[in-house]
């Protein structure tokens, strides 16, 4: 049935906009004896609609707003706001051509609020849409927030604030797997009395301590972790070894002559580092040596830098 009335209602109304309106019109009074049971009101009233207009371009006033007359009646302005209009309009068109001058104007003035109704609503539409879009932006931000929060607590040591592990084996994994990385595994002598002599709360400062005379002795673009325990690991992309020695030696210096007596009286630090140096792709590999290179600083007698 939709076929049968809207395809030569729809066909007709494009021969009217091409000006040819009696071959129109079979085509409408064809659409018309389809509709015996239309499928909604707002079908019929379109075709009541081109009816009118053809009816308009063929000379017959009079019998154009009859149909304009039972289209305005059939729609909706809720749903059909747009076919409305264009209804209101041509019926001011005809009946100024009729002579109905008041009946003109009274349509021109019924259409310039309807005019005004469409433009509110296409505004508040754009202002849904705006709003709607800027909430699911924020709702989007808002989880891009949740999840580097989430990120952050994930790659971070809760004591020291510094990277975990897991951070630094994600920041090495994202260079390119032929850059070279120095790895300095940094570990604090004899930390174990610290804790049996001045306790573990003295022991944590102690760390947090350590943490931010490393976290100042190297560049930006490094990562210093805590790599468990009172052990701590620097990674430093360079393409030589020396940049990572420097790094050793500098961190073992300022350790040393840290005023650690603001912690505890008496208090006393030192660290020992192991320096390794290769491609970014063998992390495992490099981290073997610099673990080795430690060991060996401690047998040496600590607070000294031994690399592989």
């Amino acid at each position: 049935m939709i076929r049968q009335i809207d395809g030569p209602r729809l066909m007709a109304s494009l021969l009217c906009e091409r000006n040819r309106p009696l071959q129109a019109w079979p085509l409408l009074d064809a659409a018309t004896r389809a509709a015996g049971s239309p499928p909604s009101r707002g079908q019929v009233g379109a075709l009541r609609l081109a009816r009118g207009r053809c009816l308009q371009m063929l000379g017959r006033p009079a019998q154009a707003l009859v149909e304009l007359d039972a289209a305005l009646d059939l729609f909706d302005v809720d749903w059909d706001l747009a076919e409305f209009i264009v209804a209101v309009q041509l019926r001011s068109v005809v009946r100024e051509q009729a002579g109905d001058v008041a009946g003109a104007l009274t349509d021109a003035r019924r259409l310039s609020d309807h005019l005004w109704t469409r433009h509110q609503r296409q505004v508040g539409g754009f202002m849904d849409q705006v709003w709607g879009r800027a909430g699911v932006e924020g709702a989007r931000r808002d989880l891009e927030a949740q999840a580097q929060v989430l990120l952050r607590s994930a790659e971070q040591d809760p004591l020291t604030g510094l990277a975990n592990r897991r951070a630094v084996e994600r920041f090495c994994a994202s260079l390119p797997s032929h850059e070279t990385v120095c790895l300095v595994l940094v570990d604090v002598d004899h930390f174990k009395q610290v804790n049996d002599d001045y306790g573990h709360g003295v022991g944590d400062d102690a760390l947090k301590a350590v943490g931010g005379v490393l976290s100042r002795a190297v560049r930006s673009v490094d990562r210093v972790a805590r790599w468990g325990g009172e052990e701590f690991l620097l990674a430093l992309p360079s393409p030589t070894h020396e940049l990572g020695l420097e790094a050793a030696r500098r961190i073992r210096q300022r350790i040393e002559a840290y005023d650690w007596g603001m912690i505890a009286d008496g208090l006393q630090l030192t660290v020992s580092g192991g320096v390794a140096f290769g491609p970014a792709g063998k992390l495992a590999d490099v981290l073997a040596q610099a673990d080795q290179a430690l060991y060996t600083a401690k047998r040496a007698g600590r607070n000294r830098v031994v690399a592989a």
